[in-house]
């Protein structure tokens, strides 16, 4: 190999990096290169994999406008819609077509491990716990969009880590802003779960992002929008609430991170009508997809 690194070296590592099995300093050391470098490769790959997804698209669409009055002929118009058009359905359409921007999003479940985060009080009778609901929320939008060939990457898969079982550990908000910053993420958001112990009437959503330049709370405020209208549109809960925070008053992942970035309360985990919603198998579906929806509008709205 001499000086030259083999190309399938270079597209062994840059999947890894991809499926968050290495990050983009570990690889450069190991190939002795600059993380510039290592950063290019990714760009490179991503782009000739778009490539290859708008041929196949072009194909099939191509091959459809070909086939496509046989298949009517051969089959009733009143067939059940099979399952890949249920699908299909999830996907945002603008203007009946279906866009096939990607990009790389990141997610964050907050909390995990041994910080659980947010608890439903024992005299609510709801067994909630933010870290868990969260972790299950966010893998629910990361397989979508994952179905539709975006890039996701995660602060944690899991809520438990049997290298730390009997260690105080859990992921700190300095290392979710530097794997998104190092797998060069277009989008940020991290899922959350409010309390409010004065009172167990207070209830409702709420998407913050932090006040910056007047370019970046341009880009984040349509950011929030798509994932908000998304949530209205497939939740029919219209109590959800944006804020531009400022910077000194922001969280640290929305404050630190340099993409669109936001932070999700999906709910009060001590109001029983929010807890008990997050909680269902089919709201937290919804919800997901209205997560998905959201940042895939949003993609599409900036490609």
């Amino acid at each position: 190999m001499k000086n030259k690194i083999e190309k399938k070296t270079i597209i062994s590592n840059v999947k890894l990096i991809i499926n968050n099995k290495k990050n983009i300093s570990e690889v450069a050391n190991e190939l002795n290169v600059s993380v510039k470098v290592v950063s290019h490769w990714i760009s490179i790959y991503q782009s000739n994999k778009k490539k290859k997804r708008i041929l196949i698209v072009f194909g099939l669409s191509v091959f459809l406008l070909i086939c496509l009055p046989i298949m009517l002929l051969i089959f009733p118009s009143n067939q059940t819609t099979s399952a890949s058009q249920k699908t299909l359905s999830i996907l945002p359409q603008k203007e009946n077509v279906i866009s096939i921007t990607t990009g790389t999003v990141f997610i964050d479940p907050g909390h995990g491990f041994s910080d659980p985060g947010a608890q439903s009080p024992e005299e609510l009778g709801i067994d909630l716990v933010e870290s868990e609901v969260v972790l299950d929320i966010g893998n629910r939008v990361a397989e979508i969009l994952k179905m539709y060939d975006y890039n996701v990457i995660m602060s944690r898969t899991e809520n438990y880590n049997e290298v730390q079982e009997n260690k105080f550990y859990k992921v700190s908000l300095e290392n979710r802003v530097k794997q998104a910053e190092e797998s060069n993420s277009e989008v940020f958001i991290s899922l959350h779960i409010n309390v409010y112990e004065q009172s167990s009437e207070i209830n409702g959503y709420d998407i913050y992002y932090c006040e910056k330049d007047e370019s970046y709370n341009s880009t984040t405020e349509k950011f929030a929008n798509e994932i908000s209208e998304s949530f209205i549109d497939n939740t029919g809960i219209t109590d959800i609430n944006i804020h531009m925070t400022p910077r000194n008053e922001s969280f640290y992942v929305t404050r630190k991170t340099t993409m669109p970035s936001i932070l999700f309360e999906m709910g009060y985990a001590t109001n029983v009508s929010d807890a008990t919603r997050l909680l269902d198998n089919d709201f937290k579906k919804k919800l997901s997809v209205s997560i998905a929806k959201g940042i895939i509008n949003y993609f599409n709205q900036v490609d």
